[in-house]
């Protein structure tokens, strides 16, 4: 019986990624994240910067000032035509 190798913190990055990945909503919060998970919003923010290249940051932020975030693959499946030309122009998400 082969035991599960994956470390706590290899756990918690999945499990942030599949929070941004099957959320009814299209773009995340780290304190959504942090309080539908139950972890402390400075793991969110780990998980977050050790996912770069599965993880893109909107180039807007919510009515309060909070960054938003979403998975690379949700992203290119949700949003339109035009924002992904502007981002690849911008160099930016959106």
């Amino acid at each position: 019986m082969e035991e599960d190798r994956a470390t706590e913190p290899e756990k918690q990055k999945e499990a942030v990624l599949k929070a941004m990945e099957e959320s009814d909503y299209e773009w995340r919060t780290i304190p959504g994240i942090s309080k539908e998970l139950d972890l402390d919003p400075k793991i969110v923010v780990e998980a977050i910067s050790q996912s770069r290249e599965d993880v893109v940051r909107s180039s807007r932020l919510t009515d309060n000032g909070l960054e938003l975030f979403t998975t690379r693959s949700r992203f290119e499946t949700t949003a339109p035509v035009w924002t992904k030309f502007l981002g690849a122009f911008k160099n930016r998400i959106d």
